[in-house]
C-alpha cells in the first residue's frame, strides 16, 4: 500500500495542500513537503521540505521512466537528497538517501497507478489555486495522460 500527503510550509507550519484556500506567497518557489510511505515504510516526511512542486514534477518524470522501463535517480530541488527508482521486472526499488539509504520494494504496476493518482491530484488542486499555475499544471496532467 502506498500512501501519500502534501503539505504547503506557511510560516513554519505545515498545511494540508489539498484543502488549503489562501493565496501561495511566492508561486516560483512553492515551499512544502511530501509525506510518502511504501508498505508502512516512510521514504518522504516533512523533514524533508522543498519546493514541493518542483519535487512533484520530479517524480512525474521517474513515473514516466519507471512506465519505460527505464531507471530514474534525481535529487531533491533544494537539498542534498537523492531518490531513486530501479525497476527490477515486476517490481520497482523506490530508495530515498539522507544520511542512510531506505528503500523498499512495490509491485510496480500499483506504484506507477497510485504515484500517477496522487500527482493528478497535486497538479490539479495546484490548478485551481490560481490562474498562474494554469499553464504549468497542464505541462504535467498532459505528461501523466502519456502513461
Amino acid at each position: 500500500m502506498i500512501s501519500s500527503k502534501t503539505y504547503l510550509k506557511i510560516k513554519n507550519e505545515f498545511v494540508d495542500f489539498h484543502t488549503f484556500d489562501g493565496e501561495i506567497q511566492d508561486p516560483n518557489y512553492i515551499e512544502g513537503a511530501i509525506e510518502l510511505s511504501v508498505s508502512g515504510v516512510v521514504l518522504l516526511d516533512k523533514s524533508m521540505w522543498d519546493c514541493v512542486d518542483q519535487l512533484w514534477a520530479y517524480l512525474i518524470e521517474g513515473l514516466v521512466c519507471v512506465s519505460r522501463g527505464e531507471e530514474f535517480k534525481v535529487c531533491f530541488p533544494d537539498q542534498p537528497i537523492e531518490i531513486k527508482f530501479y525497476v527490477h521486472g515486476g517490481s520497482v526499488v523506490f530508495s530515498v538517501a539522507v544520511h542512510e539509504t531506505i528503500k523498499v520494494v512495490v509491485d510496480r504496476s500499483e506504484f506507477v497507478s497510485e504515484m500517477k493518482r496522487f500527482a493528478v491530484e497535486f497538479f490539479e488542486d495546484l490548478k485551481g489555486k490560481g490562474e498562474r499555475f494554469g499553464a504549468l499544471s497542464d505541462f504535467y496532467l498532459n505528461k501523466l495522460n502519456s502513461i
